[in-house]
């Protein structure tokens, strides 16, 4: 018991004297930090995206779309607008239902596409190294923003034609960007999709890859020919 209690006594102080020393030792200098500027900042960014959906209860989910995505500035971003079209596989729940309990639900969803647009804050960047030879750069990012989920209500009887039909959905998330070069970069995310169908709530979990290529938009080149502006300039003088 005693020496935890002296090694809390030690652990306290150094904290405390940590301040005091290291304000000692930048007296009157002026304080250096490794903190450096983003690197491979483009205004806009166009991404490929696809995931899996594994939370659905009748369906696998498989959205595939893309996104459009202006960077305000170093932390501020807005994703425009991010479509996705899902392709879904049939889960053997139905089957499953019927067979152990012999009833099934009168209806269940089947998610069509979503068109979605998010606010994106981007506080932490940063850099690895890989295997001591190369160094890549990352940041990692929050989302939330909401839109609209395309879905058709089907039925368990098999005869009652599906029913397309649209509902509000908000999403929220956080992803990690790796840049791969000036222009490219990969990003891994997640995503909580909540949608407001009738008076049902659908909570499911997105988990992501993005694959995105950032650009800046600049005058087009004029031509120029010198002999012409030499022309142009005598021109004007007379």
């Amino acid at each position: 018991m005693r020496r935890t209690h002296v090694l809390l006594y030690a652990l306290i102080l150094i904290f405390l004297c940590a301040p005091v020393v290291s304000a000692d030792n930048v007296k009157g200098e002026e304080n250096v930090f490794a903190v450096q500027e983003k690197m491979f900042h483009k205004y806009h960014e166009l991404a490929f995206s696809t995931g899996y959906i594994a939370s659905d209860d009748f369906y696998h989910v498989f959205p595939v779309g893309m996104a459009y995505t202006f960077h305000f500035d170093d932390r501020l971003s807005w994703e425009v607008a991010r479509i996705y079209a899902d392709f879904n596989t049939e889960k053997n729940i139905l089957e499953d239902l019927l067979k152990d309990f012999g009833a099934a639900p009168v209806k269940y969803y089947e998610p069509k596409f979503q068109l979605l647009t998010h606010l994106v804050i981007r506080p932490f960047y940063g850099k690895d190294a890989v295997l001591n030879k190369t160094v890549v750069n990352h940041e990692t990012y929050f989302l939330a923003g909401g839109g609209i989920d395309f879905y058709t209500v089907n039925h368990s009887d098999g005869i009652t034609e599906g029913k397309d039909e649209a509902a509000l959905i908000l999403s929220m998330g956080a992803g990690i960007k790796y840049f791969l070069n000036q222009k490219m970069n990969l990003a891994f995310e997640v995503r909580d999709f909540i949608t407001y169908r009738g008076d049902e709530v659908v909570n499911n979990m997105w988990f992501g890859v993005n694959v995105g290529y950032g650009f800046n938009l600049g005058a087009r080149p004029s031509y120029s020919d010198e002999t012409l502006n030499i022309l142009n300039g005598y021109l004007k003088d007379k």
